[in-house]
């Protein structure tokens, strides 16, 4: 077995499009799944502002894996652990505003909406499997914060104006157990 690379990514969209979890969930029109880092700026724009009832676009990346505490020394055990980095793109619209009340009130939905995706990402049990019954082999079902400690946190990597988007990033890992073949 090797790790469920896109049963975590499915399970993670499934999450922030309010299709999975439970007692703490993400409303369906608050995340859409569709954008990502390398597209050209116009096509970003585009997607981000014709999201339609979605008032962000998200990706996922898982962007490392390494060895977590708990695996076994023996190199024939039978799994093995691993804290795989998770980063979620976020790209939300800004409506253009001079106005100093407008703009910080754009900005507390974004924060809240962001806030929202963290309370759901780390619930126990909202990531154990995909709406399709799928395993992801994440340990509790839940998001931990970098590096396995803490919770998911969330950052602005830009506000831009112009363009008329917030990038922002949910920064998180997730612990795995990967089952490994013994004979």
């Amino acid at each position: 077995m090797t790790i469920a690379s896109a049963a975590i990514r499915t399970s993670i969209k499934e999450l922030l499009q309010g299709t999975i979890g439970t007692t703490r969930t993400v409303g369906s029109t608050l995340y859409g799944y569709g954008i990502f880092i390398g597209q050209p700026t116009m096509a970003q724009q585009a997607l981000t502002i014709q999201s339609g009832t979605k008032r962000s676009r998200f990706d996922i990346r898982l962007s490392s894996m390494i060895p977590h505490p708990s695996t076994p020394l023996s190199i024939k055990s039978s799994y093995r652990n691993i804290v795989v980095g998770v980063e979620i793109d976020i790209n939300t619209t800004l409506n253009s505003t001079a106005m100093e009340t407008a703009r910080n009130t754009q900005r507390e939905v974004i924060e809240s909406d962001a806030d929202v995706a963290i309370q759901a990402l780390c619930y126990p049990g909202n990531l154990t499997t995909t709406s399709a019954s799928v395993a992801t082999g994440i340990i509790g079902g839940m998001l931990f914060g970098p590096g396995g400690k803490g919770t998911p946190a969330w950052q602005v990597t830009s506000e831009d104006w112009t363009t008329h988007i917030l990038r922002s990033v949910i920064k998180a890992s997730a612990i795995i157990q990967v089952t490994q073949a013994t004979s």
